[in-house]
């Protein structure tokens, strides 16, 4: 299963403007700042875990065409899904449906199984204001770290540097 396109419907200024189609493997978004990269990596955390609530301290990317509108498209060799979040009470209105293949409507705990809102962050979600999550102590020692590092391609981990610098 993988991600074939991000659709931003309705997202902070990202006004149905899609991404895609990605490839298999590692695709790289680049542009200057204020281009969407950030956004579109938002939306496919909000899509899958749902848009956050007033006292959280994420930023909202409120849109002034209504309501944010996401939409993720995943594929394999048996078909293809649409995951879709409207903002809502509770993180949103989620519904899944099957452009072909059978019905999965539990593709999207299939697909963030196992992987908290916060370790989404910090592996695909990367930026400044996440470095804090990747010290010591705030994940499960060092797990948050590792999965930067292994989401990364990096041989090493931060956590791993930083305990080499401090016991030198």
């Amino acid at each position: 299963m993988r991600l074939s396109r991000i659709e931003a419907v309705r997202f902070g200024r990202l006004d149905d403007v899609p991404l895609g189609p990605l490839g298999p493997g590692l695709n790289v978004v680049f542009g200057p700042n204020g281009a969407g990269k950030t956004s579109f990596t938002t939306l496919v955390r909000y899509v899958l875990y749902g848009f956050p609530t007033k006292r959280d301290s994420e930023p909202d990317y409120a849109s002034s065409a209504g309501k944010r509108l996401g939409r993720l498209v995943f594929v394999d060799d048996t078909g293809e899904w649409v995951v879709e979040r409207t903002e809502g009470v509770r993180g949103g209105l989620l519904g899944v449906q099957a452009r072909s293949g059978a019905e999965r409507p539990d593709l999207v705990a299939d697909v963030t199984h196992g992987v908290s809102r916060n370790e989404f962050r910090v592996v695909f979600g990367f930026g400044l204001r996440d470095l804090p999550e990747i010290e010591p102590g705030t994940g499960s020692s060092g797990v948050l770290s590792r999965l930067y590092a292994a989401g990364a391609g990096l041989a090493v981990s931060p956590h791993n540097v930083r305990e080499a610098i401090e016991t030198e």
